[in-house]
């Protein structure tokens, strides 16, 4: 039952969208989105679906992570042939986190929801078109979220809430009940 809701979330937003863009992390609640969401995009041809990838720190694993970003956007550019597309940013978390005084984490989530509205805000600026914003955040993901704040202590009104659509943000959590 917690998928189906979340699948009710993609079509319907799949009804009036011509962009969908689909924030990957390589992990596999986001390319779970990813998946679903080309799947909603299969039965609605005025889609282009954009997998987007923020780069914001290395590891030992980003070669390993690499691979699986491009095996997911060859699966997806199968599943929606000439309408999809992956775009990789990078972004220097590190500087973020100095200049906001804030925590890694903290900077790193204000870095990829600011690109995510730019990159929106500009395929938006397209005549006529309506563009969605889809992530993989799950329910054990809004569970540390709210722990985090509460431990720097964010009062309750202004905690996310569980729900399918960011109240802040529109972003799209197809898997929030999952």
């Amino acid at each position: 039952m917690p998928l189906e809701q979340g699948l009710a979330v993609l079509y319907r937003a799949a009804q009036n969208s011509d962009f969908v863009i689909v924030a990957i992390s390589g992990g596999a609640d986001s390319l779970l989105a990813l998946n679903l969401t080309c799947e909603v995009a299969a039965a609605a041809p005025q889609i282009q679906v954009i997998g987007w990838y923020l780069h914001h720190y290395s590891s030992g694993i980003e070669p390993a992570r690499k691979a699986v970003i491009d095996q997911a956007a060859l699966n997806a550019q199968a599943q929606i042939p000439g309408r999809f597309t992956l775009i990789s940013e990078t972004a220097d978390i590190e500087r973020t986190h100095r200049r906001l005084r804030t925590s890694w984490e903290h900077a790193a989530a204000v870095t990829r929801r600011r690109r995510l509205r730019l990159l929106a805000n500009r395929l938006a600026k397209k005549p006529d078109s309506t563009v969605k914003v889809v992530t993989g955040h799950n329910h054990s993901d809004l569970e540390e979220t709210v722990s985090l704040r509460r431990a720097r202590l964010i009062p309750d009104f202004a905690l996310p809430r569980l729900a399918c659509v960011d109240e802040i943000t529109g972003f799209l959590r197809p898997l929030a009940f999952c």
